[in-house]
């Protein structure tokens, strides 16, 4: 959890290049996401969206989403979307 109130959300083994095994895709994700890269872009696109969920408009606990990770640590800004945490839950088929 950040200071402004978001939160990561760690996804599975489905992100990295093929041929990898799981740990290996779970420990670099973990590890991009605690990179200033992504902080710089997490941010970016926390403005872009007004700090607000894309869906509900929510303002609390906000998280930024991954669509897909085909371009994982080169994301354009139209590839993350801002959602609170009940939201992103949902979108991933999970009980908030």
């Amino acid at each position: 959890t950040y200071a402004d109130g978001t939160t990561i959300v760690r996804k599975p083994a489905e992100f990295a290049a093929p041929g990898q095994k799981g740990e290996s895709r779970r420990a670099r994700y973990r590890d991009y996401l605690r990179s200033q890269q992504w902080q710089e872009r997490r941010l970016a696109a926390l403005k872009r969206a007004k700090n607000a969920c894309s869906r509900c408009g929510s303002t609390e606990r906000l998280e930024v989403h991954h669509p897909s990770y085909d371009n994982l640590g080169e994301e354009r800004a139209r590839q993350l979307v801002v959602l609170c945490r009940n939201c992103h839950a949902k979108h991933h088929g999970k009980s908030p």
